[in-house]
């Protein structure tokens, strides 16, 4: 029987339906390298999908989860810190910062459009509760027709992408964010903030 610190963890993620293979996505390829390349770059917190109505972005970012590596992650920790960093979370130093490790999926969490800038962020509270940018860190994060968020969400996770953190929690994220053309533009400085972009046709 496999030791309980060794067992891995699900992937978190709201999403609902199976996700689409993303090797079964037909054509795409700039779409593609770009989220590939967010993988294996670490430089590379924020890609920007844009492009016209069911070109597949949402598709084919969502597809992407399921080829994200495991990883090693500090047991019992609610946004998977790593077990020999010196900075942990508020988690694991109210626990004593334990050094046992599991295994884990590389989260993957999409956010909605109706979440509050403390939904992202995590409430208040001794000890705090970490929001959906610290549950997925070391992972990503999609955010479906950004442009229809407001600007002070799309700020907060855009912060959190360069910062690394997302109030008091570690929120090391990449950003997959997609816009469709014919619902409104994005304001120029927030889509010069994406370290990368690439267009659906």
């Amino acid at each position: 029987m496999a030791d309980e610190a060794t067992k891995s963890k699900r992937r978190p993620s709201s999403a609902g339906d199976p996700p689409f293979p993303f090797a079964g996505v037909v054509s795409q390829n700039a779409v593609k390298r770009a989220l590939l390349l967010s993988v294996v770059n670490p430089r590379i917190t924020s890609v920007l999908l844009t492009g016209e109505r069911d070109t597949g972005k949402r598709t084919t970012a969502r597809g992407l989860a399921e080829l994200l590596p495991q990883m090693d992650v500090a047991e019992g920790c609610p946004v998977y810190c790593i077990p020999t960093a010196r900075e942990r979370c508020p988690a694991c130093k109210a626990a004593g910062n334990p050094q046992a490790k599991a295994r884990a999926s590389m989260p993957f969490v999409e956010i909605p459009i109706s979440a509050s800038a403390e939904k992202l962020a995590g409430g208040k509270g001794t000890p705090p509760k970490p929001g959906l940018l610290a549950r997925a860190n070391r992972g990503f994060v999609l955010m479906e027709r950004t442009n229809l968020f407001s600007e002070e969400l799309l700020e907060t996770v855009l912060d959190a992408t360069e910062n690394r953190k997302a109030g008091a929690w570690p929120a090391a994220i990449t950003l997959i964010a997609t816009m469709n053309d014919d619902e409104g533009e994005l304001a120029e400085e927030m889509r010069r903030r994406f370290v990368l972009r690439a267009s659906a046709h």
